[in-house]
């Protein structure tokens, strides 16, 4: 994402096993935000992996308090991947410092996650651990994450 405010520190491109362009990992000091881009088809296994590297990333340090998890250019069913997001991923981002989730949804109507067997009940979790918000634009997104405190 292009931004007047500052510049990013491309820290990671993740690749699929089939060698293609699976997520994007950005990261905004000025904002302390993490920006996450991810493309092409998403299986839970891919959703699992690239919700690990962010973790990865930074090990043995805080993540930023902000992340934005950027699915526009993304498609697929990878709700299968909710209940690791509910007990592996969010306890370890909360603990690791993650205090805003900004979301940019995909192409479809609505996101894999509410629509999976667990997913609201994840989304309440999520809304009552963090700052939440799902946008259907980026720029938006953008703006709302680095406004939040």
């Amino acid at each position: 994402m292009k931004t007047t405010y500052n510049t990013a520190e491309r820290l990671l491109d993740l690749p699929d096993p089939h060698r293609a362009l699976l997520a994007e990992f950005d990261y905004f000091p000025a904002h302390d935000l993490l920006y996450v881009r991810w493309h092409g088809h998403l299986t839970a296994s891919s959703i699992v992996q690239g919700a690990q590297a962010s973790l990865d990333l930074f090990r043995g340090r805080p993540l930023p308090r902000r992340l934005l998890s950027n699915h526009r250019l993304a498609t697929g069913d990878w709700g299968e991947a909710v209940p690791w997001l509910h007990y592996e991923w969010l306890p370890q981002a909360l603990e690791q410092g993650v205090s805003v989730l900004s979301h940019v949804l995909p192409h479809e109507l609505s996101s894999p996650v509410t629509a999976a067997p667990g997913g609201p009940e994840f989304v309440d979790v999520l809304k009552q651990n963090l700052v939440l918000r799902s946008f259907r634009n980026s720029l938006a997104a953008w703006q709302w994450a680095i406004t939040r405190r």
